[in-house]
């Protein structure tokens, strides 16, 4: 969606949308994706306008070029003040200019009590054992992000299965409930049976899980950093994704690289590497790992440690 604004910042209008495109590779467990839409200036003078895109949080974008008539303009990246500093002196000047950045503000309307979660990130459940929540919510609110990295701190040990009641719950805090801490979410539509959805939710977080697992690399050269650090509970029909980040980028793989999965240093299970899927030849991989890192760092409790790594 592409809206005017005006000075203050205000959305006044939506620009219209005459044409989209969608390209997409599905590569394994990843895609990439490719959208263009045409957009329409009806207005007599130059305009001022934001483009809204809602992306998953784990995704990665990668790319932003804008086309105006026969101008083509490549988005770089920078560090945000620089950016936004560089953004209004190209607009004081009187030429054209992008800022894309990510909204750290919902404009939803209320906001969540963060008490019961803080008391639950404070008490922690047993060691060795997992917890489930069962989160049911039907309106909007301000502090997604706050409730969301609050969450994400508890993701080792705790599971939240979330519910989107109604007209207009907040889809990003019901998909980022359940999406940050491994869990499962649903939408109930207005006038449905909420049993048959609770049932449902019920019978996944009854599953039997696997805690305190850890990942084992056997290649050639050591593995300077794993993402996610901690890993998650693991369960029965669940995708576990881990990334290893390595400092040698050529690496060679042969008949002994293997990865291990060990439960408290006990070998659970291991797989065998013989080759590199073409699912790496695209750098895909590389941006999905980065922004999995940069998730990390973002939520870390404790300062991240400095490390060089290659992708």
């Amino acid at each position: 969606m592409l809206q005017i604004v005006n000075r203050n910042n205000q959305a006044t209008q939506v620009v219209p949308l005459k044409n989209v495109n969608i390209h997409s590779t599905i590569r394994s467990f990843a895609a990439d994706v490719t959208i263009t839409q045409v957009f329409r200036n009806d207005e007599a003078i130059p305009i001022e306008a934001v483009y809204c895109f809602p992306i998953e949080e784990q995704a990665a974008i990668y790319a932003f070029v804008t086309r105006i008539d026969n101008r083509e303009i490549v988005a770089e990246l920078k560090e945000k003040k620089e950016a936004q500093k560089d953004y209004t002196e190209a607009l004081e000047q009187g030429h054209g200019a992008y800022l894309m950045e990510q909204d750290e503000k919902s404009q939803d309307n209320f906001i969540i009590n963060l008490k019961p979660l803080k008391w639950l990130e404070q008490h922690a459940p047993t060691q060795g054992q997992s917890r489930q929540i069962f989160l049911l919510t039907d309106g909007e609110i301000s502090n997604v992000t706050e409730v969301l990295d609050l969450c994400r701190s508890m993701a080792s040990s705790t599971r939240i299965f979330s519910f989107g009641l109604g007209h207009s719950p907040s889809r990003s805090l019901v998909k980022g409930l359940a999406r940050s801490t491994n869990g499962r979410f649903v939408f109930i539509p207005p006038n449905s049976t909420v049993d048959v959805y609770v049932g449902e939710q019920l019978q996944k977080a009854l599953q039997r899980c696997i805690t305190n697992v850890g990942v084992k690399w056997n290649f050639s050269t050591a593995v300077v950093e794993t993402i996610p650090n901690q890993l998650p509970p693991v369960y029965a029909k669940d995708c576990l994704i881990v990334y290893g980040l390595l400092d040698d980028k050529s690496i060679s793989f042969d008949h002994n690289s293997s990865i291990e999965l060990e439960v408290d240093q006990q070998q659970l299970s291991v797989a065998r590497i013989s080759r590199i899927p073409s699912i790496s030849e695209s750098g895909m991989i590389t941006r999905l790992a980065a922004k999995a890192l940069i998730l990390e760092l973002q939520h870390a409790k404790l300062p991240a440690k400095r490390t060089t790594v290659g992708s």
